[in-house]
């Protein structure tokens, strides 16, 4: 009973996370587009890292409360998940175009950095360094130059290519900020509950963290 107690609240904490994270963009991207940020820029940060928001609560916390593998597991089982699962299921249910600009040099740039992980896992064991972090760290910020570079070239990416509604009334602007303000509690409450009931779940059936966050945390958020 114990452990079903610990799934019912950990699949509330995983509803929370998520649909915080979605207030947090929504808000967000409002926000940026009405004082003027282009849609391109609001797709390569507000957008980008706003939908990963979920992902990297839970790993930053989970480092910060000393069970780095749940952190691990989760970013490899969200990446496997988001391919397999996501990618597969809406391919599933209807044809998905491969010759839009962009898709394949994205594409790319993902197996790269697939086999960045891989190369530094093997590497560096039992654990990475901080600085394999900031080498992780440089890569995304290349990868946002580059393709800022590609849209002031004028150059037409599926990646930039982000439509945002915004609502013309007054207190629009009042709402789009309790959106934000209540995303960001939302991740930081939702994160919480996620990383003390996965431990919980992982003693009780005594498996490593890393299983749950491969597993549960990876395909729930």
């Amino acid at each position: 009973m114990a452990l079903l107690l610990n799934f019912i609240i950990l699949s509330f904490g995983i509803a929370l996370l998520v649909g915080a994270g979605d207030l947090l963009v929504r808000g967000a991207a409002q926000i940026a587009h009405r004082f003027g940020v282009p849609a391109f820029i609001v797709g390569l940060t507000i957008v980008a890292f706003g939908t990963s928001a979920p992902e990297l609560v839970v790993s930053v916390q989970a480092v910060l409360n000393g069970v780095s593998e749940l952190a691990l597991g989760s970013v490899i089982g969200s990446n496997i998940a988001n391919i397999l699962l996501v990618l597969g299921m809406a391919a599933f249910i209807a044809p998905m175009p491969t010759n839009m600009s962009g898709v394949a040099r994205n594409a790319f740039i993902a197996v790269i950095a697939s086999v960045l992980l891989t190369v530094l896992l093997f590497v560096f064991r039992p654990a990475l360094p901080a600085w394999c972090g900031l080498i992780l760290l440089s890569g995304i910020m290349f990868y946002i130059v580059w393709l800022i570079r590609f849209a002031q070239l004028g150059r037409i990416d599926v990646v930039l290519d982000v439509e945002i509604e915004v609502p013309p009334h007054k207190w629009a602007l009042a709402k789009q900020s309790c959106f934000v303000v209540l995303g960001v509690i939302g991740l930081a409450v939702g994160g919480q509950i996620i990383i003390g009931e996965a431990v919980e779940i992982a003693e009780r059936l005594n498996v490593n963290e890393g299983i749950i966050g491969l597993t549960i945390i990876a395909i729930g958020t």
